[in-house]
């Protein structure tokens, strides 16, 4: 494995960039001293007003409850004076007592409607059960995230969508730095694995409902510096409540906090990468100037490895997956260039 000069992030990870031993997330960051953003904040504001006042609501916005929600939430509603729709998806797992309490929060203290959209229970079980086994990782999630507001919002004639930072840029898959979200390519390549198990059958209705090709769906980070630590200290301010335990395999309390199974993945993306959630949250922290590289090592060799046991039991309750079953399918996903005696620690549950 080769890691960054700049973070810990290695080059196992899928599409990451590396280029004269800097990835392309680190110098995506350094762009940013390049970038006019009085500029594209009048590009925001003439959006903005393009869609304001249009109906009841001139947005929306995808929520989990999370730091970043908020800070999504208090700029276009606070600062901009839009009145947004807010929209959670359920991913099928348990929400934590903290995440709860956020999502009221959110839509109580910003005064703003908030739909929850979940697909039928059976469904989000067996989808679960069907990717961990084929895939060792839940590509659905991030397709409902991405589509179901988009799809809800059709249906209720707002034209415009507004989701957080743009993944792909913020932490290096590519160089290219755009505002706007490809529906197109959304559709086509995210957690269509079902089709061959006839979830396709099962979720008709959802894909019934068409996006209104007039649409627009943009990331904020494109129009203002994202920062994950920064958005958290705003959070905090509007009521925001961090995790009243810690987690093992993490160095916060206070980033995607609000769902429990479905952390299993960042501990099947140790396995496969050999890096967790840890390294993650460490990389931004460095970009940000909050820690050094030499402290990142430390707190990722203390928590990468680690799966915390809440995560594993809550993912084993709503799966259905015994424990045994749960080790099987996973250390099927090791990568044996990585973990060259094919052995990881397994955490017993307690």
């Amino acid at each position: 494995m080769i890691y960054c000069n700049r973070c810990v992030i290695p080059d196992t990870r899928p599409n990451t960039i590396f280029k004269d031993g800097v990835c392309q997330a680190c110098t995506n960051y350094d762009k940013r001293k390049e970038i006019d953003w009085e500029s594209r904040l009048d590009e925001l504001r003439d959006l903005l007003n393009e869609h304001r006042g249009m109906d009841k609501y001139d947005c929306v916005i995808p929520v989990s409850g999370g730091k970043d929600s908020h800070y999504l939430v208090y700029t276009l509603k606070n600062i901009f004076r839009m009145n947004p729709l807010l929209i959670k998806v359920d991913d099928g797992f348990t929400m934590t007592e903290e995440g709860r309490y956020n999502l009221s929060n959110l839509s109580s203290v910003f005064n703003c409607d908030l739909m929850e959209f979940s697909v039928n229970k059976t469904t989000l079980k067996e989808m679960a059960r069907a990717a961990f086994a084929e895939l060792g990782n839940f590509p659905y999630v991030d397709y409902f995230i991405y589509s179901i507001p988009l799809r809800l919002a059709s249906q209720l004639g707002i034209k415009l969508v507004v989701f957080g930072e743009n993944p792909s840029y913020e932490y290096g898959t590519t160089d290219e730095d755009s505002p706007l979200i490809n529906i197109n390519e959304l559709m086509g390549s995210q957690g269509h694995f079902w089709t061959s198990r006839n979830f396709d059958e099962m979720l008709r209705p959802l894909d019934s409902m068409k996006i209104d090709k007039d649409i627009k769906a943009v990331y904020m980070s494109y129009y203002m510096p994202w920062s994950g630590h920064q958005n958290y200290i705003l959070a905090q301010k509007c009521g925001f409540k961090e995790l009243s335990w810690n987690r093992q395999g993490h160095i916060e309390n206070y980033d995607s906090i609000d769902s429990l199974g479905w952390l299993v993945s960042n501990h099947l993306k140790y396995l496969k990468f050999g890096f967790g959630r840890a390294t993650d949250i460490a990389c931004r922290w460095i970009r940000e100037g909050l820690i050094s590289r030499e402290k990142a090592v430390e707190l990722v060799n203390q928590a990468d490895e680690i799966l915390d046991n809440r995560i594993l039991k809550d993912f084993l309750q709503v799966t259905g997956y015994k424990y045994d079953e749960f080790w099987e399918i996973s250390l099927r996903f090791i990568n044996q260039d990585i973990f060259s005696k094919g052995l990881v620690k397994k955490y017993p549950l307690v």
